[in-house]
């Protein structure tokens, strides 16, 4: 989308600038009038992609400046006493309405105001068009000095790298990009961008219990997921899961198979959540980003945290495993899609726990599943396989589910194509379709 910036002259008028203002002199004892102009963009409707503007200031007073939002931040020269260039950093507006800043600046002894309003547009919705979506880690911790629970700067922005790069070499056109959330849920600029650090009494916590709770104590650590995908890290009780995630639904008529629907005259808010709306991931691993165990790297990893983020992402935007998910000895395709060649989990266990620790020995073995039905055996690369896998492609048929639920999903990020629903709302906690994936 292009923007166009139109340029308008702001300038107090002499008699405005001059009143209640002392009359301060020169070295030649000649008094001097102080003045203050400030020259700008257009700014009523900024468009939705972030961008970066400056404000050219005449002035011989002191001055400074300050904005009232984190997403319209003053990057350099926040005070002077002379001519100076301002620089406005504007991030993407990711937040689905149309959102307001003000630009203030003060200036001379009296203290001189003049305010300078921002609008900027909501992304809008276009069918197949990118999806940035804000992510924050809660991050839980009961000590600083355990690395894996107080996880160190930079780290998780580097984990979902990884997952964007992940999802960019999966074979398939996505569109989408995992973002770190730049803003907090009352608009203020995060100094670390996407994470949120929660002191936490228990050290360890039961993964099932948390995703199934409707505690308000864990309620309270989800920022709106309309606005956010929360990823919280915590160490589970049970060291054999990685993580967990919460999967999606949509409002009827909206319909997917293997999806749940709402029928409801109102849409559920933050305020309706009977459970956190979240991905959970075992804080444990945190650090674990070595390749995975493939053929020709026997000693690589089972438990790398991008791909189990990864996979947890893949749940949280619709996807199920590409595994037989039945547990009836019934080998059954359980993923709505026909291009995802599905096995009988249960007996891959099975292998699995007969080889114990000499599985990498049997690598070649392990990375190969045999079908259902008939056909021939197949190589996992699905990302919504796991175990011995290069875990690393999509099919069409699942970008298509993805595709769906990022514009029809709720509680998901995003502009949206959602039906006609009443604008009431409903106070307190809804009973909301319920389902979580390991």
């Amino acid at each position: 989308m292009t923007k166009y910036f139109v340029y308008f002259l702001f300038i107090l008028s002499a008699a405005f600038l001059t009143t209640g203002c002392s009359k301060d002199t020169d070295n030649d004892g000649e008094e001097v009038v102080p003045f203050f102009e400030v020259t700008c963009p257009q700014l009523d409707n900024i468009a939705w992609e972030g961008t970066v503007f400056t404000l050219s200031v005449e002035s011989n007073a002191e001055w400074s400046v300050v904005s009232n939002a984190g997403w319209c931040k003053v990057t350099d020269n926040v005070s002077g006493n002379a001519n100076a260039e301002v620089t406005i950093e504007i991030s993407d507006n990711l937040s689905g309405e149309i959102r307001e800043a003000a630009i203030q600046f003060t200036w001379g002894a009296e203290g001189e105001k003049n305010e300078i309003k921002v609008v900027q547009a909501p992304q809008p919705f276009e069918e197949g068009g990118l999806y940035k979506i804000p992510v924050v880690f809660q991050m839980l911790y009961g000590n600083r000095n355990i690395e894996t629970q107080y996880v160190k700067e930079g780290h998780l922005q580097t984990v979902l790298d990884g997952v964007n790069e992940l999802y960019r070499q999966s074979g398939q056109n996505l569109n989408i990009k995992f973002v770190m959330a730049t803003e907090t849920p009352i608009g203020e600029h995060m100094e670390e961008p996407g994470v949120n650090r929660v002191e936490w009494t228990a050290s360890t916590i039961d993964c099932i219990e948390f995703m199934e709770s409707d505690e308000q104590r864990y309620l309270d650590i989800i920022w709106d997921p309309s606005k956010y995908i929360n990823v919280v890290l915590y160490n589970f009780s049970n060291p054999q899961i990685l993580g967990i995630s919460q999967f999606p639904f949509v409002m009827a008529p909206d319909a997917l198979p293997g999806i749940e629907a709402l029928y409801n005259s109102a849409f559920p808010t933050q305020e309706n959540l009977d459970r956190p709306q979240c991905v959970s991931i075992n804080n444990r691993y945190i650090y674990d980003t070595a390749p995975l165990a493939v053929p020709g790297n026997p000693e690589g990893s089972l438990t790398n945290v991008v791909s189990t983020l990864a996979h947890e992402l893949g749940h949280y935007l619709g996807l199920r495993h590409a595994f037989s998910e039945s547990y009836s000895g019934v080998c059954v395709d359980s993923d709505f899609c026909d291009d995802t060649p599905t096995y009988n989990r249960q007996n891959y266990e099975r292998l699995v726990q007969a080889y114990g620790t000499s599985y990498k020995e049997h690598i070649d073995e392990l990375i190969t599943r045999e079908p259902c039905n008939s056909g021939e055996s197949f190589i996992s690369t699905n990302i919504m396989d796991y175990s011995i896998t290069y875990s690393n492609e999509f099919t069409p048929q699942q970008a298509e589910r993805i595709r769906y639920i990022l514009e029809h999903g709720v509680f998901i990020p995003g502009p949206k194509n959602y039906p006609e629903i009443s604008a009431s709302r409903v106070s307190g906690k809804m009973k909301l379709p319920f389902e979580i994936m390991e």
